[in-house]
């Protein structure tokens, strides 16, 4: 994990990507196609800052 990123905002990601997954789902289960795109580009969004967070840094 990035040494420069609290441990907080990285539960916080990871609690949002899995919301807007799960909201995501039920919204495709009624097929609510605009709000649909919105949660999956939200998931997204939040599952590569998640990503961005946890890689481990480059260097010596």
């Amino acid at each position: 994990m990035r040494p420069d990123v609290p441990q907080w905002r990285v539960w916080i990601t990871m609690l949002l990507a899995a919301l807007w997954g799960v909201l995501a789902i039920s919204t495709a289960r009624q097929e609510n196609w605009p709000f649909f795109a919105l949660c999956s580009v939200m998931f997204l969004w939040n599952a590569y800052q998640l990503w961005l967070y946890t890689r481990k840094p480059r260097g010596p």
